[in-house]
């Protein structure tokens, strides 16, 4: 069983995986109607990642007993400068992502959650 602390935890990371694919079908939309269907495929793919890294965790979170508590995603920039400013939103985008995965694996250590570590640890070498 999880601590309510790394279930919480958890739980926000989970809405910040789903934001994750919000923003990036809203870029691969963007480049659709730009009609640049190679950089929007590049994003459709990103956005099944993210989504897959959230089913992950919900997974995880049942398995190990705890419940899940979905909150409502923020909407997404849906509209950039140029082609450059989209890649520096997400590039921006992802390094937050990686510094909320690492606060998330703090979270683990200090609760001493040895399974959260090891989940988290796949997040890391990602």
């Amino acid at each position: 069983m999880m601590t309510q602390t790394m279930t919480d935890t958890f739980n926000e990371q989970i809405n910040r995986e789903l934001y994750s694919a919000y923003l990036y079908t809203s870029m691969e939309h963007w480049f659709m109607k730009k009609g640049l269907k190679g950089f929007a495929n590049w994003f459709k793919v990103q956005a099944g990642e993210e989504l897959n890294h959230a089913r992950k965790i919900m997974d995880y979170i049942n398995e190990r007993g705890g419940r899940i508590r979905l909150k409502a995603i923020s909407m997404p920039d849906s509209d950039w400068q140029n082609i450059l400013s989209v890649f520096e939103n997400s590039l921006s985008h992802e390094e937050y992502v990686t510094s909320r995965i690492n606060a998330l694996a703090d979270v683990a250590e200090e609760v001493r959650d040895r399974a959260a570590m090891h989940l988290l640890d796949w997040y890391i070498k990602e």
